[in-house]
């Protein structure tokens, strides 16, 4: 509680803070919002949220077909193409990110086994795809695919994974217990 009056307004708030708090809390319940009052302070439950996100997403996967403007060409629809295609990869890799927030590892694997397939590059569903594993008892495979994907960059690049990948394989190979349980999502807005 002192946290919040503290955030909201600081060293000067009012001696009814506590009861502006109390009321503000009572209309975020009246708007669907899961706030439990544990004795000291308010616990936000995102659960129901994370969860619909993920089913809101994996609707908008199935309805998004074909490319945009098949068969129509033109510096505008290339853009917006391009626009489509990264915004769905986005979303993508939040979803998947979703899955496992959820403790859903295994529903994961194989949206992430495709994703790592049709986009070979893209280190994040690689990053999401080794911790799945990792978090379904298959470890070995983690590693496994970690090895694949190493072997691949560096030879048609020339070049390592990247040092997010590099890490989580270090901590694989230690089997570090935090991760399973550390957070997945980004905090990048």
């Amino acid at each position: 509680m002192d946290q919040l009056i503290e955030s909201l307004w600081g060293a000067e708030h009012p001696a009814y803070a506590k009861n502006l708090i109390q009321k503000y809390a009572s209309g975020l319940r009246t708007l669907g919002v899961r706030l439990e009052w544990s004795g000291s302070g308010y616990r936000l439950d995102l659960a129901g949220e994370l969860a619909e996100a993920a089913r809101l997403l994996e609707e908008a996967r199935t309805m998004s077909t074909g490319p945009l403007g098949e068969g129509l060409e033109g510096p505008m629809l290339e853009r917006e193409r391009l626009y489509r295609q990264e915004r769905f990869l986005a979303d993508m890799e939040v979803r998947a990110e979703l899955e496992l927030e959820l403790g859903r590892h295994r529903n994961a694997v194989p949206y992430l086994h495709y994703a790592v397939h049709k986009y070979p590059l893209r280190e994040r569903f690689l990053w999401l795809l080794m911790l799945a594993l990792y978090r379904s008892d298959r470890g070995n495979e983690a590693l496994t695919v970690y090895a694949a994907q190493r072997s691949r960059v560096v030879e048609e690049l020339g070049a390592e994974p990247g040092p997010a990948l590099r890490t989580l394989h270090a901590r694989l190979l230690r089997q570090e217990p935090d991760l399973m349980v550390m957070s997945v999502l980004r905090r990048d807005g």
